[in-house]
């Protein structure tokens, strides 16, 4: 019964996060394998399990012929769960979650965002044909307004709002509701776009084939990939829509904007998601560094 309480509560801890339901599905199954590893091992309660009992379960024969990256898929679904019970207090005492072996664990990477050359050069992007002014928009989309690419392949004609300068949508990825403002060069090109290059269908989709059958674009159409291949790895350290996005926040970061309204715009629930776009802020990263005042030494000493 104790166990089952637990899933529940953090099924509900997710709901609230704003989690995707694929998601919470993934964590779930992680959770109950765990609790199953639990009682066939005798626990019954959560204040009989030490963390060799985490470590246990990873040790398992289960695990021996899973490929690294869904191993640490499970660690760190697991690692959430084991820090869900400690924060609300359920093992407190014992850091669990720290018995999660860290060779599984996921690690921190410094996020890479497009250099002021490569943004420059993407929003003031020639076009003067239907697919590269489509292709553009779906750009200035995810570079200036931090959109998802599945949210701009599915976003539909009634989702703009050209009266009050705003786009609502409700996110694939979470299920929330998202309202952003239409910059005026974002809303210049969808503009253009829709009234003068779109096919005249019925589709209700706002971004279309180019050619027939005038359908909504496949989700997988490489738009992103092939405008930022023209760009060398020191402008663009990797290609596809999610740098776009990347490179949204980690902009508005270094402008002061407040974390609330950074983690509102691109669909984050917590505040706490966009600290990962500190590391992109040479400026804000410098300010975090420990002053040496007061453990000040000589270049002797150092010998």
């Amino acid at each position: 019964m104790e166990y089952l309480q637990l899933l529940q509560s953090h099924a509900e801890r997710l709901r609230t996060d704003g989690m995707a339901k694929a998601t919470i599905e993934f964590s779930m199954r992680v959770d109950s394998d765990f609790l199953i590893y639990l009682e066939a091992s005798g626990k019954f309660g959560m204040n009989d399990v030490m963390p060799r009992d985490v470590a246990g379960y990873f040790a398992r024969d289960v695990f021996s012929g899973r490929k690294p990256d869904g191993v640490k898929a499970y660690a760190y679904k697991l690692k959430s769960f084991l820090s869900f019970l400690e924060e609300t207090g359920v093992v407190a005492e014992k850091k669990l979650s720290l018995a999660v072996p860290k060779v599984f664990a996921k690690q921190e990477s410094i996020v890479t965002v497009l250099s002021d050359k490569a943004v420059a050069v993407l929003r003031n992007e020639p076009a003067d044909e239907g697919a590269a002014i489509r292709n553009h928009a779906m750009i200035l989309l995810a570079l200036r307004l931090g959109v998802r690419r599945s949210d701009i392949i599915n976003m539909k004609l009634t989702d703009i709002d050209w009266q009050n300068d705003k786009i609502s949508f409700v996110q694939q990825k979470t299920d929330v509701p998202l309202t952003l403002p239409l910059l005026p060069d974002v809303g210049n090109v969808l503009m253009d776009y829709i009234l003068n290059l779109r096919p005249h269908v019925s589709e209700s989709a706002v971004f279309l084939r180019h050619y027939a059958p005038y359908r909504a674009l496949a989700p997988c159409q490489g738009i992103a990939e092939r405008r930022l291949s023209i760009f060398g790895p020191e402008d663009c350290p990797q290609c596809g829509f999610h740098i776009l996005r990347r490179t949204c926040a980690t902009g508005m970061l270094r402008n002061n904007i407040a974390r609330s309204v950074i983690s509102a715009s691109i669909g984050q629930l917590d505040p706490n998601s966009v600290n990962v776009y500190l590391s992109a802020d040479e400026k804000k990263m410098r300010a975090c560094a420990l002053s040496l005042k007061g453990i000040e030494c000589a270049r002797g000493d150092l010998r």
